[in-house]
């Protein structure tokens, strides 16, 4: 490969990588960013009152489940509340102590969908109070939400980030063969001019000057001493 080439491959390698680690780590932050706001906003959800649950639009998956003898009250509607009640109803009362033993926690739905999950006790005068059929009893009062908010809000980032690296590559592929060539030119004339001396023997030529506090510079006043030696 050509000098020329060398360096724009390298300087797009360091830059790509840059870009790489920046991307990664702002990727890290962000997430754990927005799955503390997550976190947050659904533990606060978890303290409201059912009532208040069954009027929520936000997306909140929300059932109670008898400790006693298990019966299922759907607070919130919809088949995706259905489908965690059912998998709530298979869960003993240990398995809950240990599922919900750091808060949240993951469910996975009898459709197959992974919400993250609160829980908390309530009782039946609780849920009688907002207009709900429920036997006497302690109750586990379960709110979710799912995951995918906080994986599409990363993943908007994420491809924000691919786009615009691709398109700072794109110019710095454009630029810097640009400067890198106009850097190399005087190189090149120097090329051409000790070629035309050896080809027709005029040791009068020399090559064009520089500025000498240059690479290029000291090589052409170094090319011009060589040829008033020789001469």
């Amino acid at each position: 490969l050509s000098l020329r080439a060398r360096m724009l491959i390298l300087l797009i390698a360091v830059t790509a990588i840059f870009l790489l680690i920046m991307g990664a780590v702002t990727t890290a932050v962000l997430s754990k960013r927005v799955s503390n706001v997550f976190t947050a906003d659904l533990i606060a959800e978890a303290t409201r009152s059912p009532a208040k649950l069954a009027d929520n639009t936000d997306g909140y998956l929300a059932v109670a489940v008898s400790v006693r003898t298990g019966q299922i009250v759907q607070i919130t509607p919809g088949q995706q509340t259905s489908e965690l009640g059912t998998a709530l109803g298979e869960l003993s009362l240990p398995e809950y102590r240990a599922r919900f033993f750091r808060q949240p926690a993951t469910i996975t739905t009898t459709g197959g969908e992974k919400v993250r999950a609160v829980a908390r006790v309530i009782t039946a005068t609780e849920l009688a109070n907002a207009g709900f059929s429920a036997q006497a009893g302690r109750y586990i009062l379960v709110v979710a939400h799912s995951g995918g908010a906080v994986n599409s809000q990363v993943g908007a980032v994420v491809v924000a980030e691919v786009i615009t690296g691709g398109g700072l590559l794109t110019l710095l592929v454009i630029g810097g063969w640009w400067l890198i060539g106009r850097g190399l030119d005087p190189l090149d004339e120097m090329a051409s001019t000790a070629k035309e001396i050896t080809s027709r023997g005029d040791l009068t030529a020399r090559v064009a000057d520089a500025d000498e506090r240059t690479e290029v510079g000291r090589l052409g006043s170094a090319i011009n001493t060589m040829l008033d030696r020789i001469q």
